[in-house]
């Protein structure tokens, strides 16, 4: 077990700065007494050998001295030892508190050698952890701007992408890095450099290779955000369908989840499975049967059923043109039911089984009979619990005609579901970095939020009394 295992270092954490019983401050030696000052001595002087996972403060920081050894990485010790201590200092109690926090300043710690500014001349810039390692890794590394994404490379375990961030930082070109993807143009590296936050390394790669292809910023963006960026092997491959994604300007989005699923199916049971020759349209077709078809076969063995949602169906008719016209809605109540809508609407939604079945969606179709003909007009799913309209879909995920529009608008009235339509537009607000967030009005504040703000200003006017 741990030499301080158990004990609250929290606690001591809060009182870092308190007076003692005399009512003088805690003076500079005084604080090195303290019990996190010991926890972290001990686990850097202590044998690599962390037993006991507790949760704790104490095994976190013991296992990220354990990932360093006593001989030959002495430096990184040192260093992980110093940034502890060094935050410690700055009252950086949040980073110090989590596990993942705390994870960052060893991967730091890995590339101690590089640093090109001490770490006792780092500052705490503001109350925000995030925004602290995120200065502290530019303190360390960057002599040069580097890009502000590729800090969340230290939360990961891959040091070559962290190594990027640190080559960045010295004046190495995007193309020089090691393990940086060959094929990539000049436009593309660019591209990469100048990712914007929200980004994980991986899907920063996914959309600049995609924008480098001639793809918009919202398609490649989408294709980041989907499972191309955990496919590994075979990259030419994958680089050829991000270049085939590229030139699918006005089409549906939604389609590119179950697209990519269906690429991954076929190379994996065929290796020389190739796009040459095949358009986009004929390709979602294709992945949407092999979806309908994968998801028969899951759910082959069980004839699934479940209970009615509760909301109200539709059926009026309307004359039109001297002719009557039937409207109506059908429940979808089981997975034969979901898989027969797939297929006549040409979409995926016998991928719903799950979720109906739990109760978490309710599938109707929106048909109408004209001529003794009956036309499905949409599909449409409703939360159960919210009693609001999540998706529609016309044919092949199109969007709907003005007629399907209408009579789901009328439906939805009468049930008392909420469409999108019965929301305002929000118009889009952007606050830069710096600048105070607009006035908020008629806010309501929790009492224990007023106790604890007036509880943090009056230990703040303690400490510096």
């Amino acid at each position: 077990m741990f030499p301080v295992s158990k004990e609250n270092v929290y606690e001591v954490m809060e009182t870092l700065f308190k007076k003692a019983e005399t009512g003088v401050a805690v003076s500079p030696a005084s604080r090195n007494t303290n019990k996190f000052t010991r926890l972290v001595a001990n686990a850097f002087e202590g044998e690599n050998k962390p037993q006991g996972y507790d949760g704790t403060v104490a095994y976190v920081i013991w296992g990220g001295f354990a990932r360093m050894s006593k001989t030959r990485h002495t430096w990184r010790r040192a260093t992980l030892k110093e940034l502890l201590l060094h935050l410690y200092s700055e009252r950086c109690f949040r980073v110090l508190r989590s596990s993942d926090y705390i994870d960052v300043l060893v991967n730091i710690s890995m590339f101690s050698k590089q640093m090109v500014r001490p770490i006792q001349d780092w500052k705490r810039p503001s109350f925000s952890p995030d925004e602290q390692l995120e200065d502290l890794i530019d303190h360390c590394f960057a002599t040069y701007p580097t890009p502000v994404f590729l800090v969340t490379a230290f939360y990961g375990g891959s040091l070559s992408r962290m190594s990027w961030y640190v080559k960045l930082g010295q004046g190495t070109s995007v193309k020089n890095l090691l393990g940086f993807p060959g094929n990539f143009t000049a436009k593309m590296s660019h591209t990469f450099r100048n990712t914007p936050r929200g980004f994980d390394v991986a899907q920063a790669l996914v959309r600049a290779e995609a924008i480098g292809f001639g793809a918009s910023t919202t398609v490649a963006e989408t294709l980041a955000y989907t499972r191309l960026v955990e496919l590994e092997g075979n990259k030419k491959f994958w680089s050829e369908v991000i270049q085939f994604f590229a030139k699918a300007e006005n089409k549906n989005l939604n389609d590119f989840r179950v697209l990519i699923d269906f690429l991954e199916f076929s190379v994996g049971r065929n290796r020389a499975f190739s796009l040459k020759g095949r358009t986009f349209d004929a390709l979602t077709r294709d992945a949407i049967a092999w979806s309908v078809d994968t998801a028969k076969m899951n759910a082959a063995s069980s004839a699934m059923m479940w209970y009615p949602s509760g909301i109200p169906a539709f059926d009026t008719s309307k004359d039109q043109d001297g002719k009557t016209v039937r409207y109506f809605s059908v429940e979808l109540l089981s997975a034969d039911d979901l898989y027969e809508e797939g297929e006549a609407m040409n979409h995926c939604v016998g991928e719903y089984v799950d979720a109906c079945n739990s109760g978490a969606s309710a599938i109707f179709s929106l048909r109408k009979i004209e001529n003794g003909v009956v036309k499905r007009l949409a599909t449409v799913e409703i939360d159960p619990d919210t009693l609001e309209v999540e998706e529609v879909s016309a044919n092949c995920n199109a969007a709907l005609s003005n007629e399907a529009f209408s009579i789901l608008q009328t439906w939805c009235k009468e049930a008392g579901v909420k469409g999108w339509w019965d929301h305002p537009t929000p118009q889009p607000v952007r606050i830069a970095r710096g600048d105070p967030p607009a006035a908020v009005r008629d806010l309501e504040i929790p009492w224990t939020t007023i106790f604890w703000l007036t509880w943090i200003l009056l230990r703040v006017l303690w400490a510096f009394n």
